[in-house]
């Protein structure tokens, strides 16, 4: 039966009988509030119990197939199943005023149209009018959309479903169907807000082809025919995901380390660390990669401080979340070692140290500690099986000595830290260079040293050059090398003096103090008076000075230790003469030290006679060109008029004594006595250029 009714509740209180008048009210999608005195009632739509009036559980929207035939059941003990309406309406709007068409004493309900609906029921009974509401979605039925199906190991499938408004239903019916036999079903429920939502993996389907098959359901309603999700037939992956095997930690410096395991070719592997003591965080792995290779794959990782000790375990990761936590972690684990060398100079020793394994560890073995010298050579300083050791010294050492320390650490497995080098040094008492001398060769400044008997303990590439830097008074470094002798390219021997000191460098990296100070002879001359400075060229001091005349004859004078020449050279050596000094050792044992070579120019001079008497008796017939150190000459006689009565010239001078005027005119007559002019140039033996010109008499 089926009326048409206003909402107005007229409530008739006599006789405590109710009508059910309607009065209009307003709504948004959600059940009334009781504003009209009536009591709560209660039915039941499909599954779903219903009580009273609006609230949580009234306006939480049940969903409801388009077309589905709903059973309906009044659940009120007190009110009788002929004495109660349903009215099931579409809002028009929100809000909106709406007039309802119901219906009485009937068992169920089918949902024509889609969309947000309100199901209410009135009724009356011994105790009054009651009410009772709930809000319906009826839906149109959809294919569930499916985001991606992954085929994983052990012959299992995982399904997600994509963030879309088809997937609204409340449950869903997941058939796995063998090609042939029966399928495996899997319900799974979910919400809006679970969206994209991954599917737990079905166990147990074996490894024959699958077709799979998805519907969606609703909670409330028989007959929901939503359109499935079909895909298949897919083969199963029947491989399984092996526990990854540990193979070595392996330290290569600075807290990173190579871990070396059984590779698993395209899996995502997770390694996890955590400090030697605490427990594993298996929620957040320490670094995560992809195997690359089915063999023996390395990856390397730092740990945030390498002086404290990690525990590492490693998981093989499968396509699908697995159904047992880290089903695929490695059954051992590693640790690192943390590892260090220092050296105590006073006791001439190397101290090694290292943090032992953890205790825990299966089948520790030993540990090795080796030491490497510069030469590959290694030796075995500790084999112990203990695994509680840290600590082993290092005495059978050479100073100066670089020796690299690794331990290994074997239990099945194995941890290598990294290599560790360390120069053995201490201190030693060592004498300078005795023999230490500079020179002037090969146009350069050289510098030698020399010891009696080399040490046994001179490093190579030792030798050590300092160089005076007049500017501040210390002595620079200058250059180092193995040969013990150095090349001053830079300095100018010819302004002034260089002043070096040499050390050696012993095997153990210690310097010896300096030479006492040597320096180069500079050599130079006030007027025609050589000198030189004094500061010894050779460390041992000087035995005496010699000085050479190197032109125009080569001759040696001992100064002895004097720093000057004054005795004058014979006119008979020229003009220009060359000198140098070489300083002999004062033992003999340091070699020769020679100066800059300087040149010493005396000065040279033209003279002519005052008169002469050309009379023939051989005494004064010739008026002369004389002159000390004069080469060329060239003269001219004047008379008192300014006419010239000779003039004639010589390269040779000295060769050529009788060069001069014989007092006769061109005409070759005899010139009248009385007072001429003369002029005479000349050039000495150093090049100058000099002019004489005077008067003279000439007498009979």
């Amino acid at each position: 039966m089926k009326k048409k009714v206003y909402y107005i509740f007229i409530i008739l209180l006599a006789n405590m009988v109710f009508v059910p008048m309607f009065s209009s009210f307003i709504y948004a999608q959600r059940c009334p509030t009781n504003t009209f005195g009536a009591s709560p009632g209660s039915f039941k739509i499909g599954n779903k119990d219903v009580t009273g009036f609006s609230g949580t559980d009234n306006n939480t929207m049940i969903t409801i197939c388009l077309g589905d035939v709903v059973p309906l059941k009044n659940t009120d003990p007190g009110v009788s199943q002929a004495s109660t309406w349903y009215y099931p309406e579409q809002p028009a709007g929100s809000p909106a005023s709406i007039g309802a068409s119901g219906f009485n004493n009937i068992s169920s309900y089918k949902f024509d149209k889609a969309g947000v609906w309100l199901f209410m029921q009135s009724s009356t009974g011994a105790s009054g009018a009651k009410f009772a509401c709930q809000v319906i979605n009826v839906i149109t039925p959809k294919q569930p959309v499916v985001e991606q199906i992954t085929s994983c190991s052990n012959n299992e499938f995982i399904i997600t479903f994509k963030n879309d408004p088809n997937n609204n239903f409340d449950q869903y019916q997941i058939s796995y169907k063998p090609v042939p036999g029966p399928p495996i079903v899997q319900n799974v429920s979910f919400t809006a807000a679970d969206l994209p939502y991954t599917v737990p993996p079905q166990v147990g389907l074996g490894s024959s082809p699958r077709a799979i098959e998805i519907r969606g359901y609703n909670k409330i309603g028989t007959s929901c025919a939503a359109p499935a999700y079909s895909v298949g037939p897919l083969t199963p992956n029947s491989s399984t995901v092996p526990r990854p095997s540990l193979v070595s930690l392996e330290g290569v410096g600075g807290g990173t380390y190579n871990l070396a395991f059984s590779g698993q070719n395209g899996t995502a592997m997770k390694a996890y660390l955590k400090e030697s003591g605490a427990s594993y965080n298996f929620s957040t792995p320490y670094q995560s990669f992809i195997s690359q290779s089915n063999g023996i794959e390395t990856v390397g990782f730092t740990v945030p401080d390498k002086t404290k000790q990690y525990c590492l375990k490693l998981e093989a990761v499968d396509n699908c979340p697995g159904t047992i936590p880290q089903a695929h972690l490695s059954n051992d684990e590693l640790c690192t070692i943390p590892f260090s060398v220092t050296t105590d100079p006073v006791n001439k020793k190397n101290i090694i140290k290292w943090t032992s394994l953890p205790s825990t560890l299966r089948s520790f073995t030993e540990y090795k500690l080796e030491r490497t010298d510069k030469n590959g050579t290694k030796t075995v300083l500790l084999q112990t099986p203990f695994i509680s050791a840290n600590q082993q010294e290092d005495n059978n050492l050479t100073c100066g000595e670089t020796y690299t320390y690794q331990l290994k650490g074997t239990y099945g497995s194995y941890t290598l830290t990294e290599p560790i080098q360390v120069k053995t040094t201490w201190p030693e008492t060592l004498s300078n260079i005795p023999y230490v001398f500079t020179t002037i060769e090969n146009g350069h400044v050289t510098v030698k040293s020399a010891f009696d008997i080399t040490p046994t303990n001179l490093a190579p590439n030792s030798y050590k050059f300092y160089k005076l830097n007049p500017a501040t008074g210390s002595y620079d470094f200058l250059a180092k090398n193995g040969l013990g002798t150095y090349d001053d390219l830079t300095a100018d021997f010819n302004s002034g003096s260089f002043c070096y000191q040499v050390t050696w460098e012993s095997l153990c990296g210690n310097e010896s103090p300096k030479n006492n100070p040597v320096c180069t002879i500079f050599l130079k001359a006030d007027g025609q008076i050589p000198y030189w400075t004094s500061q010894p060229p050779q460390s041992d001091g000087v035995g005496y000075y010699k000085l050479t005349k190197l032109s125009p004859s080569v001759s040696d004078f001992n100064v002895g230790k004097g720093t000057t020449w004054t005795t004058p050279f014979p006119a008979s050596d020229g003009q220009v003469i060359e000198l140098q000094v070489t300083s002999l050792s004062a033992t003999g044992k340091n070699g020769p030290s020679v100066s800059n070579i300087i040149k010493i120019s005396r000065p040279s001079r033209l003279m002519a006679a005052e008169a002469f008497t050309p009379n023939g008796d051989i005494d004064n017939d010739i008026f002369l060109a004389q002159g000390i150190f004069v080469k060329k000459v060239e003269m001219s006689v004047y008379d008192r008029w300014g006419n010239i009565l000779f003039f004639g010239k010589t390269d040779d001078l000295a060769a050529n004594a009788n060069f001069g005027w014989n007092g006769l005119t061109p005409a070759g007559e005899r010139a009248p006595q009385g007072n001429y002019v003369y002029k005479i140039v000349g050039e000495d033996s150093a090049g100058n250029t000099l002019v004489k010109e005077g008067s003279f008499v000439l007498l009979y």
